[in-house]
């Protein structure tokens, strides 16, 4: 059928329902024909039972119950206003758009309860045409209780949207508890910063204290206390009557405080408050530094990955090639960067909301294939392979130190035994060290433990197979090794069973190795990698909690690498606005 058809049998029906509607409404307006009359307070409407049947399920359920109305065919209507079934009719009869700002919410409430579907319709589209700052809370109360939930959530999002004007009205602060708990805890929420989130509550709380104290922490528990400033936190917060006499209130507040006050474990954190709203200007981003696209070519690209958007950009490239395997890791916002094959004793740092690169002091020792990880206020490289060292001794025992605040190299310590091509954890004050190559080139079980405290290291046990080639991460306080063979051991941080190694499960299908690894929201991200034969372009989740491989939920590579650096940090959104 041709679009010249079509338009014609349109054209047609257009007219046959002008006809039809301009017939029924002579009809209803000379009262011919009717059968039914309906009581609306003080006046009574003429009608036709099958057209109200044919509109309204309401009338349609009463004409066939055989109740009464039924029979006599005399309906009588409360909580409706006359001129508003008037306007009903009207639009029932003929068709007419009888919605205005004055009618819009009485004829939604009759339409909702004589089940009009299209002029219920109707109404929603009208209010959506209509909503603004100023009557967003009525019209999304009103869509609520009415089950109209596509105008529902168009109002809600004006809610969020406006949320630093509306926070200040008489309308919000008469909110239910669901109600401000609903907008607090949504991702879409915007606002400047949470610290405006919480004076907005506290408004709220203070408005009925009486009532609403007991709400507290259940509304606490979604503000995003992490992400607030120390000073705010220390000064405002701990300070406040009502968290102070809250026990939950004041966990969350330590947690924030603990945030702020190990930036060298910012990046295992794992809290829904610490997950930045989606209108946030800052972002918790993966980042991905230098590494290989060919077995025999390496970058020095610097890409970023943001989970929310499921978008890569770049960011500032590297100040030079660092060749393979060097050492990444990050102190509060900063991504430090150490050895590498092209600068063996080479250390630079990626202050990542600024997007720039500088360079720190070289280590005393250069080294690649070795371990970095942040403690307290210090950066330590353990083991590792110095090409320049006499042979034999290439691969290294020593422990390194550096300053983040000094800026400095120190000697700290030496390793039980010379490793190579091992991965690391911190727990606490201490440094593990598993697996890796011995001074002979073979693989080694062995579990180092070195106490940054006391400067020593101990054989804690061994792994329950050989490790060369593992990458650890730490998860809600427990370490988990990832092998190349798609094998996952966890070790506890915590409790009675401290530093016990045990099976977390398997990723079927695997077999790689040189891939990224970083925790996100208690889930284990593997990024990239190579086997013999291909170099891998996909994002694999980990879910400790079942001990297998969870949906990618969309995640993606950029492109196919291998080898590497992988860390997390928090990006301004004007970064990915400007790439």
């Amino acid at each position: 059928m041709d679009n010249t058809v079509k338009e014609e049998i349109t054209r047609w029906r257009h007219v046959y329902f002008s006809t039809l509607c301009l017939g029924l409404e002579q009809q209803w307006k000379s009262s011919q024909y009717t059968d039914t009359t309906v009581t609306v307070g003080k006046r009574t409407f003429e009608c036709h039972k099958v057209i109200l049947a044919a509109m309204s399920p309401f009338f349609e359920a009463m004409y066939l119950s055989g109740m009464q109305e039924s029979q006599s065919g005399e309906v009588t209507l409360k909580n409706i206003n006359p001129q508003t079934f008037e306007n009903i009719l009207k639009f029932i009869y003929s068709g007419e758009d009888v919605i205005n700002t004055e009618n819009v919410e009485s004829i939604l409430q009759a339409a909702t309860m004589l089940q009009i579907k299209c002029l219920k319709e109707r109404c929603e589209e009208f209010m959506i045409e209509n909503v603004d700052p100023e009557n967003c809370i009525a019209t999304w109360k009103l869509a609520s209780s009415h089950t109209c939930s596509f105008l529902s959530r168009k109002a809600f999002k004006y809610v969020l949207y406006y949320f630093q004007d509306i926070q200040q009205t008489y309308e919000f602060l008469n909110l239910d508890y669901d109600d401000v708990l609903a907008i607090i805890k949504d991702n879409n929420l915007r606002t400047p910063n949470e610290e405006s989130v919480c004076e907005a509550v506290f408004r709220w709380l203070n408005h009925d204290l009486d009532n609403r104290k007991q709400y507290i922490d259940k509304i606490m528990e979604h503000i995003r206390l992490p992400l607030m400033q120390p000073e705010y936190l220390l000064e405002t917060l701990d300070t406040n009557t009502l968290v102070k006499e809250n026990d939950k209130c004041r966990e969350y507040v330590e947690e924030a405080k603990r945030f702020h006050l190990l930036p060298a474990r910012r990046h295992e954190f794992v809290s829904a408050r610490l997950v930045h709203r989606n209108q946030a200007e800052y972002e918790e981003m993966i980042v991905c530094i230098g590494g290989n696209v060919h077995p025999e070519k390496t970058t020095t690209d610097v890409l970023c990955y943001s989970m929310k958007r499921l978008q890569w950009i770049r960011l500032a490239s590297l100040p030079y090639d660092l060749g393979v395997e060097f050492a990444i890791c990050t102190y509060g916002n900063a991504v430090y960067v150490s050895g590498g094959s092209e600068v063996l004793n080479g250390m630079v740092y990626l202050h990542a909301l600024h997007n720039r690169w500088f360079k720190c002091r070289r280590m005393l020792i250069g080294r690649r294939r070795h371990c970095m990880v942040a403690v307290g206020d210090s950066l330590y490289v353990l083991g590792g392979y110095d090409d320049e060292a006499e042979e034999g001794y290439n691969t290294l025992i020593s422990v390194e130190k550096f300053g983040v605040m000094s800026g400095s190299w120190e000697d700290c310590g030496y390793l039980i035994s010379p490793v190579r091509s091992a991965s690391a954890s911190v727990l606490q004050d201490k440094i593990y060290v598993f697996g890796g190559l011995d001074g002979d080139g073979v693989t080694t079980s062995a579990v180092q433990c070195f106490d940054t405290r006391v400067r020593t290291c101990t054989h804690l046990t061994n792994l329950p197979s050989l490790s060369g080639m593992s990458s650890a991460v730490v998860c809600n306080k427990t370490t988990y090794l990832v092998f190349p063979s798609g094998e996952v051991l966890k070790m506890n941080g915590t409790g009675e069973r401290c530093g016990e190694i045990e099976s977390a499960g398997n990723i079927e299908n695997f077999d790689r190795w040189g891939f990224g690894i970083v925790q996100h929201e208690g889930k284990i991200f593997i990024i990239g990698g190579i086997d013999s034969s291909d170099i891998f372009d996909e994002i694999i989740i980990f879910d400790p909690t079942t001990g297998e491989r969870a949906d990618s939920g969309g995640h993606y590579i950029r492109r196919p690498m291998f080898g590497f650096g992988c860390a997390k940090a928090t990006i301004p959104q004007s970064v990915f606005r400007l790439s």
